[in-house]
């Protein structure tokens, strides 16, 4: 028989006491992170459903430890009192379901990812329809019904349960597996497809636009996240198949029962940090969370950060002149493009001498306000502080709304079209055009001014 040394349980009772903590704060910026940073995507839509279910499970086990000796007391004489049950229950279903979860969401999101990269014109046409709106609320009702069936199994272990159908018990307990390890064997599949694809894109010659790069990168990222849960995933499937083979093995098959004993433990005891690595590897592997946590880091530290308010911009040198700085708070919108700063800072970035991770921007240079703009329709722009009443600035602003009218042209046929942002930018280039004939009249005025002092002399 095989035993389990006291030093081993020792320390993972110790990482379960203690990961819970980080885990339950580690979720929550997840969370926060996605709804305040993050702009729509794949993998954004994939970490808030993954982390809502870890937080949930972890504020569980937070209060469970508070309280163990009290109101969350699992055993006790009379096993079979309703709280008793609840608890029990909620500790099966809450952790059980967010590792199916895991399993099936990240599933669907390598072949969600790999479909976007391989084949794009199907991606943009499965991306227009509900499907994958219906994938992952479907892949949180199987969690469910599959973790349902997980405390069915171990209730009918108890003298609760003890006449439950065994026949019953057999169809949903050998149902449950089979469907874990067809999704595990589907992720496995798609990890080594994903693999080789990757390698051939990275060490091919061919040249490839920037939004398969993009794509390329989403997939790279899905990939390294999936990397370290699936070490753990390994041993939760085996755990799996020894906690449906406890359920229905026979009392004298002992030898069988001590292998899969050692196992479930083990299975069982890494619930909390395979839980815990799972958010980690989700906040570290996608490129908008790292930029998202790095940009939060350094305003913690030295409190409000500056945004940098470019209003003149040389075209001779493509030098940035006239950096003032103004408070982040009063600039900074949901709505602004991370894509577009990223264009800007790649572009200009080397002529800024104010440190900056966010840019609202108010140039003069028409070149360069076309290349924010370019990257899509959120791209703020602020033109409080444009230059002095002369025509050159009217010319430039003029330029401005057409730029702008465009976008919003195209933004109409866009999937994510909005009404209120239309309405917004109507009321901007109204704003706009005034000031042009403000502009205008009052150079035209000036120079008549100048001309009569002129001629007066």
């Amino acid at each position: 028989m095989f035993y389990i040394p006291y030093s081993v349980t020792s320390v993972i009772a110790l990482i379960n006491i203690y990961i819970q903590y980080p885990s339950f704060v580690l979720n929550a910026l997840i969370i926060f992170i996605s709804i305040r940073s993050v702009r729509p995507s794949l993998p954004r839509t994939y970490c808030l459903n993954i982390s809502i279910m870890c937080l949930i499970g972890a504020l569980y086990t937070i209060c469970k430890a508070a309280f163990e000796n009290t109101i969350f007391k699992e055993y006790s004489e009379k096993y079979n009192t309703a709280y008793v049950l609840t608890v029990s229950t909620l500790s099966i279903m809450l952790l059980q379901s967010a590792l199916n979860l895991y399993l099936f969401q990240a599933t669907l999101t390598i072949l969600l990812a790999y479909i976007g990269f391989a084949k794009p014109v199907l991606y943009k046409r499965l991306s227009r329809t509900r499907l994958f709106f219906y994938s992952f609320i479907l892949s949180h009702v199987l969690s469910w019904i599959l973790a349902a069936g997980q405390t069915l199994e171990y209730f009918s272990q108890q003298p609760i349960l003890k006449n439950y159908n065994r026949t019953i018990l057999v169809i949903h307990t050998w149902a449950r597996v089979g469907v874990l390890m067809c999704f595990f064997a589907l992720m496995t599949g798609l990890y080594i497809l994903t693999l080789v694809k990757l390698t051939i894109y990275a060490f091919g010659h061919t040249t490839h636009g920037s939004g398969q790069q993009s794509k390329w990168l989403i997939l790279r990222s899905v990939l390294i996240y999936c990397t370290p849960p699936n070490v753990f995933a390994i041993v939760g499937i085996a755990g799996t198949y020894c906690t449906a083979s406890e359920a229905m093995i026979p009392p004298t098959a002992m030898r069988l029962a001590t292998t899969c004993y050692t196992i479930q433990y083990f299975a069982e005891q890494l619930i909390l940090l395979r839980l815990f690595v799972t958010s980690l590897s989700a906040l570290l592997a996608f490129a908008d969370y790292r930029k998202a946590l790095f940009s939060i880091i350094p305003r913690i530290i030295r409190g409000k950060g500056n945004v940098v308010q470019v209003t003149h911009v040389q075209k001779s040198d493509t030098a940035i002149n006239n950096l003032i700085p103004v408070d982040r708070d009063e600039f900074f919108e949901k709505e602004y493009d991370r894509v577009a700063e990223e264009r800007f800072m790649e572009e200009f970035g080397e002529f800024l001498t104010v440190p900056t991770r966010c840019i609202v921007l108010v140039p003069d240079d028409i070149d360069l306000v076309e290349t924010i703009l370019n990257a899509g329709p959120r791209a703020r722009i602020d033109y409080s502080n444009i230059s002095s009443p002369t025509v050159g600035a009217s010319a430039t602003i003029a330029r401005i709304i057409e730029a702008h009218e465009e976008i919003v042209r195209n933004y109409r046929h866009d999937s994510r079209y909005n009404p209120r942002f239309e309405r917004r930018h109507e009321n901007l280039h109204n704003l706009l055009h005034l000031r042009v004939l403000i502009e205008s009249f009052a150079s035209v005025f000036i120079q008549a001014l100048v001309e009569e002092a002129w001629n007066g002399q």
